[in-house]
């Protein structure tokens, strides 16, 4: 069953928990006719219905090792550009995955930051207020 995700602030969605994730929640950003992913949602029909919907993902960025869930699915899926920190890459075998070390600027209003946090690659999304 298809739980829609909510809408959290103006263009920023919010899936349910994810058990593929341990219970993680993924975000959604809507800019530009495209979106960011942020972390992995429950990948199924009705996730690619709603992405698809509102215009597609354009980046999938995974905020740690644990948010990877479905990474390679929503990949193939969208065509789109996936961000990791470079201590995480690796767990990307089979994924085109794009990899940072401090920064790196993924749209024209979210740039991605490695931070600390509880695994090595642990990351953090900065969005500006004028995106």
């Amino acid at each position: 069953m298809f739980k829609s995700p909510r809408p959290v602030l103006n263009h920023i969605f919010a899936f349910p928990p994810n058990r593929d994730t341990l219970g993680g929640t993924a975000y959604f950003i809507v800019e530009n006719g495209a979106g960011v992913l942020i972390d992995c949602p429950v990948w199924n029909d009705g996730t690619h219905q709603f992405l698809r919907d509102h215009g597609g993902v354009s980046c999938l960025f995974i905020t740690h090792r644990g948010g990877i869930g479905k990474a390679q699915q929503i990949q193939d899926a969208f065509g789109c550009n996936l961000v990791i920190q470079e201590q995480e890459a690796y767990l990307l075998k089979s994924a085109q995955a794009t990899s940072f070390e401090q920064e790196l600027a993924i749209s024209d209003h979210c740039t991605a930051i490695w931070t600390p946090g509880h695994s090595p690659g642990s990351a953090c999304l900065y969005r500006s207020s004028d995106g």
